[in-house]
């Protein structure tokens, strides 16, 4: 049972990279191509369905030493690996500590991340003039359901608000 999370057992990494694999090579084989892939959704994250939590030592090691070798083996060595993608205010901390170990550096393209905590557009700044070789992607920010007046104009303007401010800070996507 993984609701509420467990972490991701250091021996099914190969299990689980393989199986990912599988899932993009059907895709390929009807002609789609996917360039983007993030390791997990909310890698800190308890959640009340099934879910894997991760380190930032069990992501990054899922990412370099069981999945990219894989997507390399496989002819899908240009995608593009991305890790965190969870809210901002833990970008800086997650990217330094990932960062912070020379083999990790090659295998992971950049840091993806959502908007929940706030604007912090500092720490994608941050990061950006860190470390410039990196990508950074906004993957993720939803605005309530609601009805009423104004609604529609003032969900344009969160959309626009941390756009704007994700952009001028370095984000690149």
């Amino acid at each position: 049972d993984m609701n509420g999370g467990e972490n991701c057992v250091q021996n099914t990494m190969r299990y689980f990279a393989q199986l990912i694999i599988q899932y993009l090579l059907t895709y390929r084989r009807y002609g789609i191509r996917i360039q983007y892939l993030s390791i997990q959704n909310e890698p800190v994250a308890v959640k009340t369905w099934d879910s894997c939590l991760y380190s930032v030592e069990e992501e990054t090691s899922f990412a370099v030493n069981y999945l990219r070798p894989l997507l390399e083996e496989q002819g899908m060595g240009d995608m593009e690996i991305y890790i965190w993608d969870h809210d901002k205010d833990g970008l800086v901390d997650w990217a330094e500590q990932a960062f912070s170990r020379e083999e990790n550096i090659n295998g992971i393209n950049g840091m993806a991340f959502h908007w929940y905590t706030g604007d912090h557009f500092a720490q994608v700044q941050y990061l950006s003039q860190c470390l410039p070789d990196k990508k950074l992607l906004f993957s993720e920010g939803c605005v309530p359901m609601e009805t009423g007046d104004n609604v529609g104009i003032r969900h344009w303007h969160t959309y626009l608000h941390d756009m704007v401010g994700n952009f001028k800070a370095g984000c690149t996507g």
